[in-house]
């Protein structure tokens, strides 16, 4: 099986490090415009690129012009080109900060998202999700926060925090 992976840093690594069965296509979309991508030869597309939560900060428009615009064109050329499924990279932030009375989101759950990047990422999966067909499939992954060698940002912080609490001569 042929996958085309966008945007490849932590995640796609990762998965490219743990699937030898599959063919990996690495696109970095940073270094080429969507429509000048070959997918044919294809049997599906993972679609990571994205603009997660920046530390010194992103304007609202750039979170919506790489989440939601660039991952529909994605979709788009991939309709085009493709006959497979796209598995597209969300977040659970499309649910919002907190859940009613603590229950645990699932597929069901109402999406209400607070941040830009959330909002970003739901508009993209409705974008996306309508261009799904007898021929093309759409899977959407929400993922949470995800860790392992190489993780940064709020998961290195938590670790960090662990960390410090472990370490202390007063323990909790």
């Amino acid at each position: 099986m042929v996958v085309l992976i966008t945007g490849s840093w932590f995640r796609g690594t990762n998965f490219i490090k743990m699937s030898s069965e599959f063919i990996i296509k690495e696109v970095d979309l940073l270094k080429h415009e969507i429509a000048d991508v070959n997918f044919s030869g294809t049997d599906c597309v993972l679609h990571l690129a994205a603009l997660v939560h920046q530390m010194k900060g992103a304007q609202e428009e750039e979170y919506f012009r790489v989440n939601r615009d660039l991952a529909y064109k994605t979709a788009i050329c991939a309709k085009e080109q493709v006959s497979g499924t796209l598995y597209s990279m969300s977040t659970a932030k499309v649910y919002g900060e907190s859940s009613a009375q603590n229950i645990a989101w699932d597929e069901n759950s109402l999406c209400n998202p607070v941040d830009p990047y959330g909002k970003s990422k739901f508009e993209a999966e409705k974008l996306i999700k309508a261009l799904e067909d007898d021929t093309f499939k759409v899977a959407i992954v929400r993922s949470p926060l995800v860790y392992g060698a190489g993780v940064r940002a709020n998961m290195l912080n938590l670790i960090g925090l662990i960390k410090n609490i472990l370490a202390s001569p007063r323990r909790y």
